[in-house]
């Protein structure tokens, strides 16, 4: 065979065969609750309850830059002393008070408590406030006592938050996950979920809220039936964040871009253990990344051009938990916050609104804006609604009446095919 062109073979243009993929014109929407990360041994509400009324403070330490962890500690940490951890049992007395005036321990409502600021004024709390401090030999500084007061309620109130993440871990003990692939056939404790979702994304844009902080849906990505068609309105490429790693080496962290542009959409309206507001030191608003495993929180930064054109790095050491919301009614207060979590609930509203169905998995029921938004944006008279929980409570019972939604006892690894 000669160079000549003549000679050669011409290939035909495979792609000429493909089936053309069209962007689809209906729209699902997806509301995830704690019960659906259930099946990967993330605990209940009821089981974080019970674990932070009965919370062991001598199993858990608190470094010099305020962050709390498991004990053992870290022992080559060069800033872990434990002089400061007193604090911590602070949260012993306040459950002991919160407990007086209600029967039931429940973490949401003792945020609420927490953050009332009619809390350091009363004089059941002053006496334990001095009694604690008595105990541990805490000096009065030039402050006010009301100020003291209210540093106490404040340094809970951090701790209670990183408890939460502490917490918040899967059967494994893990709260961040490797991203491994995950091919079919193998069985999953959610198979039939996923067969449902990568159906229905061949014929809808699907849109999964979830109430959930935890990042076990981005895992999901990894898998066979989403195959990286998984957009969370955070985006990597082109951004300007990052994180300073042992050796002084950066990683590019992602960015909260509010862009959505792919088959399956992930909207996190409570927030994530993963997810940080970036807060600037000229007081410009604040901007929303995503660290990774092993990243120090202190050791974030981003990267703003000087007026002579060359690069610095800005650093935000402000972060001592995740940015996540609680609480019954101090979480709705954060609904209209700028930035992002504004934007993801006009995403709910607008997806509800445009949607022809609405699939709820593992909701309680029991966040009352959130029901609001529901019965307010989705025609549940006219399109279809279904509920899935294996277990209902009398909530979920009366919410999925209200809606006609037709209801599922199933835990999410069983089909779903042919049932919706």
């Amino acid at each position: 065979m000669t160079n000549d062109k003549s000679d050669w073979i011409e290939m035909p243009d495979f792609e000429f065969f493909k089936e053309e993929e069209k962007t689809p014109t209906k729209h699902t929407s997806f509301l995830l609750g704690a019960g659906f990360s259930v099946n990967h041994g993330y605990p209940t509400a009821s089981e974080l309850n019970s674990q932070i009324q009965n919370i062991n403070p001598d199993n858990y330490s608190i470094n010099s830059e305020g962050n709390l962890f498991n004990l053992p500690a870290t022992v080559d940490d060069p800033n872990w002393f434990y002089a400061d951890a007193k604090n911590k049992f602070f949260i012993k007395e306040l459950i002991a008070l919160f407990l007086k005036e209600n029967k039931v321990f429940d973490y949401e409502e003792f945020y609420d408590f927490l953050v009332n600021p009619k809390l350091a004024k009363r004089e059941d709390f002053k006496k334990i406030a001095n009694e604690f401090r008595e105990k541990f030999n805490i000096n009065q500084d030039e402050n006010s006592l009301e100020y003291n007061d209210r540093r106490l309620i404040d340094t809970t109130i951090k701790l209670i938050n990183q408890l939460i993440q502490v917490l918040l871990v899967d059967k494994h003990g893990q709260n961040f996950h490797k991203p491994i692939h995950q091919m079919k056939p193998l069985p999953s404790e959610y198979t039939g979920f996923l067969q449902f979702l990568e159906q229905t994304g061949k014929t809808s844009i699907v849109h999964i809220h979830t109430l959930n902080h935890d990042i076990l849906f981005e895992t999901f990505n990894h898998t066979d039936w989403i195959n990286g068609e998984l957009s969370t309105g955070f985006e990597e490429l082109g951004s300007k964040f990052y994180a300073r790693m042992q050796d002084n080496i950066m990683i590019r962290l992602s960015c909260f871009t509010n862009r959505y542009d792919t088959r399956y959409r992930l909207y996190k309206l409570h927030g994530s253990i993963d997810q940080f507001p970036f807060r600037h030191q000229d007081g410009s608003p604040k901007e929303y990344i995503k660290i990774k495993k092993g990243v120090n929180i202190s050791n974030l930064y981003k990267e703003v051009q000087k007026g002579d054109g060359e690069f610095n790095y800005e650093n935000d050491f402000t972060n001592y938990y995740a940015d996540f919301l609680s609480g019954t009614s101090s979480k709705i207060l954060r609904y209209n916050d700028e930035g992002y979590y504004k934007k993801v609930f006009n995403h709910f509203k607008s997806n509800l609104t445009k949607s022809d169905r609405l699939i709820i998995v593992g909701y309680g029921c029991r966040d009352s804006k959130i029901n609001e938004f529901i019965l307010n944006n989705f025609d549940f008279r006219n399109k279809e609604t279904v509920i899935i929980d294996p277990y209902p409570s009398d909530k979920v019972v009366a919410f999925a009446n209200k809606l006609g939604a037709k209801l599922i006892k199933q835990t999410p690894d069983k089909s779903l095919i042919d049932k919706i």
